[in-house]
């Protein structure tokens, strides 16, 4: 395992990787990375034998090429000699830098790319810590024919590997138990309605701000796409964060339909929703019923168009949700649940208690909680998950800074009217 950070073009030459949740094979095309500048949260790359994702599979070693990215505001005299590099076969910032999952490209900057075993790190030898070199590591060797005395030509260094808890390595993605069982949980129960032809899972993600709603969402929506039939998805995304939304600019909510992986930060993949509606703020407050009618309005797209063309089937759906859940924030979160009614409800918890959600499933009327227990046998099963805050948003509205969880959550699954189960520490 290996973090990565900074900008490059990904291609799995042998065996497969899990990058942020989702698999990466062979037959993947190449697959640009990047995590949004130097203070993002760096991208995780796993080694996964072929023999694991392909059963029957001969092969145990593990191969991928990464590859600088050619800035374009280069000096001209640089890009037309990179373009003629090009042409002639030759490298171009830094050409198909090959490195094994688990290798550090300092150990072998420009040398032959070795094969790992059966995935695990280091199993080739120790390789050097690229800390002292910085993010700019793996240096990048240019065509031949670059002019090293042209103005501006400089050597492109557009990303670094680190071995995790290196000294100087930066921060990745927390995958906490907690969360990989929430999304197991989720996962099958999607696969169990694919092949019963039931309604698929509807999952509403809740938590305070900065709790890691948005990684936790990113990581589902790739399991999600993995279990999907053949792997190509898609997942409907509905953001009801209008303040820090994944696929859009601020202001809106908006339902996204996703054929492929979700990684980096939200600039790193913009896109054009399937839907969406212009809220005019980057918060519910000024506005509540439009908000919440804009989020019924989306949910009743996703309903009566959301279904794939392709095979007839409704997409699961992934509910990104507003981080205000105090006094009107909660009144008008618990109204956007009952209007998407979720088959799960994924609540993160911070461990402090004038922040985090209620106990209770809040989201009920206050009728259909006064009527107790035969209210709650006649409503909808839901399930709900409780997982510890892990990666979350950085101050001034940056995603990318590392929260850790702060006490102990319960990661179980539960009736409409029920409590979370197993439980699970965190420092």
């Amino acid at each position: 395992e290996v973090l990565f950070q900074g900008q490059a073009t990904l291609q799995v030459l042998d065996g497969c990787i899990e990058v942020d949740g989702k698999l990466i094979g062979v037959d993947h095309p190449p697959l640009k990375l990047s995590t949004g500048g130097r203070t993002g949260l760096a991208v995780t790359l796993t080694a996964k034998p072929q023999a694991l994702a392909v059963p029957l599979a001969a092969s145990h070693k593990v191969l991928v090429a990464l590859s600088s990215i050619l800035h374009h505001h280069l000096p001209d005299q640089q890009q037309a000699a990179g373009t003629a590099a090009a042409a002639a076969g030759e490298p171009v910032a830094a050409g198909a830098k090959t490195v094994p999952a688990g290798a550090s490209p300092g150990s072998q900057p420009h040398g032959p790319a070795k094969e790992k075993g059966k995935g695990q790190a280091g199993s080739s030898g120790t390789p050097q810590s690229p800390a002292a070199k910085g993010p700019g590591s793996s240096k990048a060797a240019a065509g031949s024919s670059r002019d090293q005395g042209a103005a501006g030509a400089a050597e492109v260094r557009t990303f670094g590997l680190y071995l995790p808890g290196a000294h100087g390595a930066p921060v990745g993605v927390a995958h906490l138990d907690s969360w990989r069982q929430a999304i197991s949980t989720i996962c099958s129960a999607a696969l169990d309605a694919a092949s019963q032809q039931l309604p698929p899972p509807v999952v509403a993600i809740c938590g305070p701000k900065g709790g890691g709603k948005s990684t936790l969402g990113r990581l589902l929506v790739n399991r999600l796409l993995d279990a999907a039939p053949g792997g190509a998805g898609p997942v409907a995304y509905l953001d009801t964060d209008c303040g820090q939304p994944e696929f859009s600019p601020p202001g809106l909510v908006s339902l996204t339909l996703l054929r492929g992986p979700v990684l980096g930060p939200p600039c790193t993949h913009l896109q054009e929703p399937a839907a969406a509606h212009f809220i005019g703020d980057t918060s519910p407050q000024s506005d509540p019923e439009l908000y919440c009618s804009a989020v019924r309005s989306l949910y009743r797209w996703y309903c009566e168009r959301g279904a794939d063309p392709q095979t007839g089937r409704w997409p699961p759906l992934v509910i990104n949700t507003h981080g205000w859940v105090r006094g009107l924030g909660l009144d008008v979160l618990a109204e956007v649940l009952r209007a998407v009614q979720p088959s799960h409800v994924i609540k993160v918890r911070c461990g402090i208690p004038n922040k985090d959600l209620p106990e209770e499933n809040f989201w009920q009327p206050p009728w259909e909680q006064a009527a107790g227990a035969a209210a709650a046998a006649a409503a909808p099963a839901v399930t709900v998950l409780t997982v510890l805050a892990g990666s979350g948003d950085a101050p001034g509205g940056s995603k990318g800074a590392a929260t850790p969880g702060a006490a102990a959550a319960a990661a179980g699954a539960t009736g409409a009217g029920g409590s979370g189960g197993s439980a699970e520490g965190a420092e």
